[in-house]
């Protein structure tokens, strides 16, 4: 094993048949992803024949662990935090196990954390309830490749002289579904697939065989009925779930801690939670001049006492992190979405954060975001189908049938395939739980995720907001109560009624507010966007940290937008997927203001920065 300074995070390994140059290739692997500013440490663990596991994280700002037996070749990577028993589970313990005693002790074991067990013939990959540290696979005909870094697999391709061949579905979903992400565990490359949640993987190199076992799927099944009740469970589990994490992690990780404080709900929670057990925690918050966020999240800090610093930037000057967003989120980003994520990457780095956290999942789990009143009077599948299509859709089929080669438009049938079954497999005794399962599984886990991981770059994040013991107690509560985030504004009443009393950003109004007011919260919002729109952004507020519509207005914007989609020199177009003139005239329509196409043009300018780099491997 060596310990030296390189840039990536992350575990990579493999195991091959043929005796090929393991250090080299595991090197390579390693240093596929860099940052040129972060010192990291690397652990590699190299084997003969074929045989090497690896891991690289940001030094003093990681939780991980390694152990390895030379004499059995043998060796276990334990990256992130598995909880069992109140304390965290070791790599030694893992790389000691059975296979059934992993299989047991997986069962009962919380956290976020990615485990992988390399044995003499076999490769073992267990990943966590939600799958939040994503691994990328691939079984080529020698053996088996991993990693946490989708490019070093594919530099893993290169060097093995693998061919790399494009995922037509894959690119068909991220340009209709792109709101929930690439569907399933596809990536955009054929054969690199991500692991699964909840689930081990085993490979055996001598019958070059793959077996799956899920040991975790989380199930909604209404058992509690009553708000009081439910207000009083969430309360108590959800501080017995940061106090879990706390617990289990170093005095020195805990000395610079700092939460992502947005103008929502889920980092004010957060925030709050940490202040009543973390001394020295710090409340970042960034974002474009007079932007909403950035006022609410003052109120926010002042109320709770905390050091708030706040960065403010210009939507133009976030262009110039169009290709680092798309290399550090895995190409799995669109720029109409997370380019300001790397806005706060560098925050963290200039504060010397050594772990974060946001809230994640909180909205879509304890809020039900994405479940609306109409979802009572759905009665069948169809109609689940299309309800679900409406809020994930970036092109509705008719304008994506317009853009698309003619080559492709039949392939949106097996997309359609894949998402229908993808619905079918979701957990829930109802539309309404199955609704919240879905964008857990998808949303969560595929879309929202991939901005973070960009931030594990420069320091380590814990997510004690997904715990699957508070988790499993939200899919116990009727989804009435969820809905319209009745029971988490009572939550937050309980929790700390002034913080209750400031405006949520996304509608404008406090939660403390009784139910009839809340549901009508939007209309100050909504009278906001239209007073901006006719006035060309001269009087309002900004209501995100990045509308993206203004964005490509911009000057450097315009100058991307020009490089890669008004360009027929552009991959897009040379493999035959998109059709020039039809987003030409998108373009118009909106540099002309006459429409807004800017979501749109982000998931297309996305894919054209996604095939140089991946033609970058070829």
């Amino acid at each position: 094993t060596h310990i030296e300074v390189i840039n990536v995070v992350g575990v990579a390994g493999y195991l091959l048949r043929n005796g090929v140059s393991t250090m080299n290739l595991i090197n390579d692997m390693l240093s596929e992803c860099r940052l040129p500013y972060v010192e990291n440490e690397v652990v590699r663990i190299a084997f003969s024949h074929g045989k090497a596991l690896g891991m690289v994280v940001p030094r003093g700002k990681a939780l991980y662990d390694f152990a390895y037996n030379e004499a059995e070749e043998k060796g276990a990577i334990v990256y992130g935090y598995a909880i069992v028993d109140r304390r965290r589970l070791t790599a030694k313990e893992v790389m000691e196990m059975s296979e059934e005693k992993l299989h047991k002790t997986l069962k009962k074991v919380d956290g976020s954390f990615l485990i992988v067990k390399l044995e003499k013939e076999r490769v073992r990959i267990a990943t966590d309830w939600l799958s939040t540290r994503p691994l990328y696979y691939a079984i080529v005909s020698d053996g088996m490749v991993f990693s946490s870094c989708f490019w070093s697999v594919l530099r893993f391709f290169r060097e093995m002289k693998h061919p790399i061949k494009l995922d037509d579905t894959a690119i068909l979903s991220y340009l209709w579904l792109g709101r929930i992400g690439v569907i399933g565990n596809r990536t955009f490359v054929e054969g690199v697939s991500l692991a699964p949640p909840g689930t081990i993987i085993t490979y055996d190199l001598r019958s070059h065989s793959i077996q799956f076992y899920r040991y975790y799927q989380l199930q909604y099944k209404t058992e509690i009925r009553d708000e009081r009740l439910a207000v009083n469970l969430i309360y108590y589990t959800i501080l017995k779930s940061f106090k879990q994490v706390l617990d289990i992690l170093p005095k020195e990780m805990k000395r610079n801690m700092c939460v992502f404080l947005s103008g929502g709900l889920d980092s004010r929670v957060t925030l709050f939670i940490l202040s009543q057990y973390v001394k020295g925690l710090s409340a970042l918050t960034y974002g474009p001049e007079k932007c909403d966020e950035i006022l609410i999240a003052r109120r926010v800090a002042k109320e709770i006492g905390i050091k708030h610093i706040v960065k403010k930037y210009d939507l133009n000057e976030l262009a110039d992190y169009a290709y680092e967003t798309i290399r550090l989120s895995d190409a799995f980003c669109s720029l109409s979405n997370f380019t300001h994520g790397i806005y706060a990457l560098r925050m963290l780095h200039e504060n010397k954060c050594q772990l974060f956290t946001t809230g994640f999942g909180l909205d879509v789990a304890l809020g039900s975001m994405f479940m609306k009143s109409s979802l009572k009077f759905i009665r069948n599948e169809t109609d689940f189908y299309s309800y679900i299509l409406k809020q994930i859709t970036v092109f509705n089929f008719k304008e994506l049938i317009h853009i698309l080669d003619l080559r492709f438009k039949y392939q949106l049938l097996n997309v359609l395939c894949e998402f229908k079954k993808l619905i079918n497999n979701c957990p829930g005794d109802n539309y309404l739980n199955k609704n919240d399962a879905f964008f857990l599984y998808t949303r969560a886990r595929r879309w929202t995720l991939n901005g973070l991981i960009i931030l594990r770059y420069i320091s380590e994040e814990i997510l004690p907001t997904i715990s699957r013991k508070f988790v499993e107690l939200i899919a116990k509560i009727d989804p009435n109560l969820r809905m319209n985030y009745r029971v988490y504004r009572r939550f937050l009443l309980k929790l700390n009624k002034k913080l209750a009393s400031i405006p949520y950003n996304k509608k404008w109004v406090p939660p403390i507010l009784p139910n009839a007011l809340w549901n009508i919260g939007y209309i100050p919002k909504k009278l906001n966007d239209f007073i901006r729109k006719i006035t060309k952004g001269r009087l309002g507020l900004n209501t995100s940290y990045y509308n993206f519509d203004e964005a490509l207005r911009c000057k450097r914007w315009r100058k991307l937008l020009y490089e890669t989609v008004l360009n027929r020199e552009s991959l897009i177009y040379k493999f035959g997927y998109l059709k020039y003139e039809p987003i030409k005239v998108m373009i118009i329509e909106h540099l002309s203001r006459k429409r807004n196409h800017g979501e749109k043009l982000g998931y297309i300018m996305s894919l054209e920065l996604v095939l140089r780099e991946i033609s970058k491997y070829t």
